[in-house]
């Protein structure tokens, strides 16, 4: 009797840590599907948010790094998720995840893009972001930029 609960215990057991396995496989693959989702950020680090599609990768924010940094070359056009008074027309996809990546602290803003940008964000503000990411290759170099910063700095939170 003991060797048959034992045995249906070990099966149990088993069986918990297979769907836990094949859960985190199923998050890797649907991490960034709700990305174009997202209709609202919050507005400031720490702030509540209650936006399902926001909440659904920012509570899997390892698991999502990978595909964030494959969409940040996605110009598919979204609704700008971010609040005043920063918002603009030509909002992509991978502006997003741009952006999400920088909030989960993954990357640098400024470090990952070119001098002449960070030069012009203290007058401009985002805008020179925008201005420069949206002309062609600079979304390609956006992505290449992070991928590099990444793996030069593994382990390393950004503040």
């Amino acid at each position: 009797m003991k060797a048959l609960f034992f045995g249906g215990f070990l099966f149990l057991l088993a069986s918990c840590s297979s769907q836990g396995t094949n859960a985190k496989a199923m998050g890797k693959a649907e991490a960034c599907d709700s990305l174009a989702e997202i209709k609202s950020m919050p507005l400031r680090d720490g702030w509540p948010e209650t936006d399902p599609a926001y909440l659904k990768i920012s509570n899997n924010r390892e698991v999502a790094k990978s595909c964030l940094l494959d969409r940040i070359s996605d110009s598919t056009q979204m609704m700008d998720p971010r609040s005043e008074p920063t918002k603009v027309n030509n909002f992509a996809v991978g502006d997003l995840a741009f952006f999400l990546l920088y909030e989960f602290k993954m990357v640098p803003f400024e470090e990952v893009l070119p001098g002449e940008v960070t030069k012009q964000l203290a007058e401009r503000g985002v805008f020179a972001y925008f201005e420069w990411v949206n002309k062609p290759g600079n979304r390609r170099q956006l992505q290449e930029n992070c991928r590099k910063w990444i793996e030069e700095n593994r382990g390393v939170r950004v503040n």
